[in-house]
């Protein structure tokens, strides 16, 4: 479908202001966006490098609006709210990190990240599993993602960090065998749906609301910009 220049405008305009640093009231308006990471060129193909995550988050116009003036890092600490660990193991590892921005008018089936639209985004595509997603809800928005994890014993982050060969990485289909308890549910969203320990399930990240979409190959999203994120500047106070 051809894609109107005034889209096109914006997109260009936005990446003028990421490059600037100068942000402008409503840089953003009519856009979202997403960091994505990866080690070579086909990890940027698609809204996530890893071809088996089906539902990503995106950042809406208040986001990409504060993402202007900071650096990367910041970006990843105050915006998407990555914890320095992460953020260490992913560089040491060799990733680097790129912001894909495109109009609202090109995705469809965006909705906002609160809790019960997890569990109804999630039981779309993880149909198998909707009775237990279904039966946590409550206690989700209520339960401390700390308290969750203590009674787990262990860090969601170890065994995700581990990969799935850990028998306590949380699949699609390890969740079906399991009980569907409070833990299982929890490190399912953290491990297959990668919810980490700091969303609360409230539509917001930080100050700014996520969304969240399937995932999809940037070669769809007609029109979007790929901008690379240059991480080598360090965190800076602000």
């Amino acid at each position: 479908m051809p894609h109107s220049t005034a889209a096109t405008t914006r997109l260009q305009e936005y990446a003028e202001a990421i490059s600037s640093g100068v942000r402008a009231p409503g840089c953003a308006t009519g856009l979202y966006g997403r960091i994505i990471r990866g080690k070579k060129p086909a990890d940027f193909e698609a809204l996530t490098h890893d071809a088996d995550r089906l539902i990503v988050l995106l950042l809406g116009e208040d986001g990409l609006e504060n993402l202007v003036g900071l650096t990367g890092r910041q970006m990843l600490v105050d915006i998407i709210r990555y914890t320095d660990q992460h953020i260490t193991d992913l560089l040491a590892s060799g990733h680097e990190f790129k912001l894909v921005v495109f109009p609202t008018s090109t995705t469809a089936n965006v909705k906002q990240a609160t809790w019960p639209n997890t569990v109804d985004f999630a039981s779309g595509v993880y149909p198998l599993v909707e009775t237990k997603l279904r039966a946590q809800l409550a206690a989700l928005q209520s339960t401390p993602y700390a308290d969750i994890e203590a009674a787990a014993g262990y860090k969601f982050y170890d065994a995700y960090m581990a990969g799935d060969k850990d028998s306590r990485y949380m699949t699609y289909e390890r969740l079906q065998a399991s009980e569907g308890n409070l833990v299982q549910v929890r490190a399912f969203l953290f491990h297959t749906l990668h919810l980490r320990e700091l969303f609360e399930g409230t539509g917001f990240t930080a100050a700014q609301q996520e969304h969240f979409v399937l995932n999809a190959k940037l070669q769809d999203i007609v029109p979007h910009l790929l901008l690379p994120l240059d991480m080598t500047v360090p965190y800076k106070q602000h």
